[in-house]
């Protein structure tokens, strides 16, 4: 009986030590990287170790997308809702220009070729916009080509069918009975289906404002 007992306390000694094995070797590898300083090797032409922050002012808080301009390495941004331009110098002086092209929308992303910019909207619609005087703005607005109607409904088809399993394995996750390696694979399809889910339910509500 003692015999069998010492026996059961080294497989369990041994399942805990296999368990704590990589946490504690990420915790030596945590330590030694602060011990070094936490330094880490930068592409050329940076050091990510020492970056540059510039305090921006209130007004830049609500901007969408980013581009930037090589003429004088400053940066382009819009406003999320209110149809703005911005101009952002990267010296010292932080100044920033502001210029209205629109009169709001849900804007995300802007993109600049030559002296043309782009702005998406939520809607998948673009604005396209140049500056021929600073209060005069030429914008032309047009839509993408609307998606063929089957991608929406094959859309609406898989996340019935991704909801459909992502209950089942919650079921058999809240039993409660399951062995760990089937609990560990269940574990990890639920984030997958998480993950898809977000994806094509995103897509589904793209789909959805323009159809």
């Amino acid at each position: 009986m003692i015999y069998g007992l010492v026996n059961s306390a080294v497989r369990i000694y041994k399942v805990l030590l296999l368990a704590i094995m990589p946490a504690f070797c990420f915790f030596l590898t945590g330590c030694s990287n602060k011990e070094e300083g936490g330094t880490f090797p930068s592409p050329e032409g940076y050091n990510l170790n020492k970056p540059i922050v510039s305090k921006l002012p209130p007004m830049l808080d609500e901007i969408s997308g980013i581009v930037f301009y090589p003429k004088d390495k400053s940066l382009f941004a819009i406003h999320d809702e209110r149809g703005w331009l911005y101009k952002i110098y990267t010296d010292k002086s932080n100044k920033v220009e502001k210029w209205k092209y629109a009169t709001g929308a849900d804007f995300e992303d802007i993109a600049l070729i030559d002296s043309m910019f782009f702005a998406i909207k939520s809607n998948g619609s673009i604005t396209a916009f140049t500056f021929k005087r600073p209060d005069s703005p030429i914008v032309k607005s047009f839509k993408l080509p609307k998606t063929d109607k089957r991608e929406f409904e094959t859309l609406e088809k898989e996340i019935a069918r991704l909801n459909a399993e992502k209950q089942t394995i919650t079921e058999k996750l809240s039993a409660g009975s399951l062995a760990y390696d089937e609990l560990q694979k269940l574990s990890y399809r639920i984030e997958e289906l998480a993950q898809l889910l977000d994806e094509k339910e995103f897509r589904w509500l793209e789909l959805s404002e323009i159809l």
